[in-house]
């Protein structure tokens, strides 16, 4: 068995190149837990299981860091890791703990992840800190095939980026193909998706629909936005903790 990794920190793209994949390998899905017949989530395998029965190459979701403690070492050929801008992934992942709990302190939370520069569940989970993440999978790109992608551009333009993963993964390229499976999965219809399944009382591994919630799973995808809401001065707050890490990586940031 083969092995190539869907690796981001939680809340970065991950999902949307999963819907992607499945699309151009097997076909638009009807609905959002065919994805993990096909491409699954280390974080929600059988542990009995495993990776069994998915095939001899596997594409398969991982948030955690990569080293040595990472599970099917031996079976990894490759990884494509997507970064996100951090000031989004902790909105992202602020809205994704509403799901969960919708008197949350929002303020506190991003105070939280300014301070730990990451969720601190996910770094009890073995996901490390933000910055970690990336390092843990910088690293691995000396041992590994692999292609680095940014939410930023696929965003921007998402079929020039999807058509670098095809390449990547040494699929036949089809511009036709691409184009009409990014509509067929742009954030817009996912989000309809996961809207659909939600008044059909569907319970979505993928979408958290057993949550009764206003917050949704899919949320804008947003870029360049902002703390200020959540509270006065957390902006530059945030912008001061992870400075050196934007600017090595090409983010803009304030003066």
């Amino acid at each position: 068995m083969q092995v190539t990794w869907l690796a981001s920190y939680p809340k970065s793209g991950n999902t949307w190149l999963r819907f992607f994949l499945y699309a151009y390998r097997y076909g638009v899905p009807r609905e959002s837990n065919e994805l993990d017949q096909r491409i699954p989530d280390l974080h929600a395998l059988d542990r009995q299981r495993g990776l069994d029965g998915f095939g001899e190459r596997v594409l398969c979701k991982t948030h955690l860091l990569m080293n040595p403690r990472h599970p099917f070492q031996t079976e990894t050929t490759g990884f494509i890791h997507i970064l996100r801008h951090p000031k989004d992934v902790l909105l992202s992942n602020l809205n994704y703990a509403l799901i969960g709990d919708e008197n949350l302190d929002r303020r506190a939370f991003a105070e939280d992840f300014i301070a730990g520069m990451g969720v601190p569940r996910w770094k009890s989970a073995g996901m490390g800190d933000w910055p970690g993440h990336l390092a843990s999978w910088e690293q691995a790109a000396s041992r590994f095939p692999h292609l680095f992608l940014r939410f930023e551009h696929m965003k921007a333009n998402p079929q020039a980026e999807f058509a670098r993963v095809v390449e990547f993964l040494g699929w036949p390229r089809d511009d036709a193909k691409l184009a009409e499976v990014v509509e067929a999965v742009s954030l817009p219809k996912l989000r309809a998706m996961e809207e659909r399944e939600r008044q059909a009382g569907k319970i979505s591994r993928i979408f958290y629909t057993a949550y009764e919630t206003s917050a949704r799973f899919i949320n804008r995808g947003a870029s360049g936005q902002s703390l200020e809401p959540l509270g006065e001065g957390l902006d530059r707050l945030f912008d001061d903790r992870f400075r050196q890490e934007l600017i090595r990586l090409g983010f803009e940031t304030p003066a």
